[in-house]
């Protein structure tokens, strides 16, 4: 159900699996996965998240933009990139998604409390 959700449940089931010392062991090893599994975003919407950002194609800004993630989370997730003039970097991109579905979240948890 986190993970189908996205955001802020992602972020409560991370905060449920780090509740070790108060919480039954199945739930805590339920929503501890969250931590270093989260969903990952598509490489387009990352794309996409960049170049409305930083309003340059990702081709100019970077030489080389890995696809696969070095790890994700409930809000963003992280890519190896080369700049042109040879630096290597880790760029941490906001899910497509988070903000639009930001004020939502907050109320649903607010509600559930």
């Amino acid at each position: 159900m986190c993970c189908i959700n996205g955001g802020v449940f992602i972020k409560a089931g991370q905060y449920i699996g780090s509740l070790d010392y108060l919480l039954p062991a199945e739930y805590v090893q339920t929503m501890k996965v969250l931590h270093s599994d989260a969903p990952q975003s598509d490489l387009k919407d990352i794309h996409y998240v960049i170049e409305e950002e930083l309003g340059q194609p990702v081709s100019k800004i970077f030489q080389n933009f890995e696809s696969k993630p070095l790890g994700a989370a409930s809000l963003a997730q992280v890519h190896k990139a080369t700049l042109h003039d040879g630096r290597v970097l880790a760029v941490k991109v906001q899910h497509r998604d988070v903000q639009e579905h930001a004020a939502v979240d907050t109320a649903t948890i607010e509600v559930s409390s």
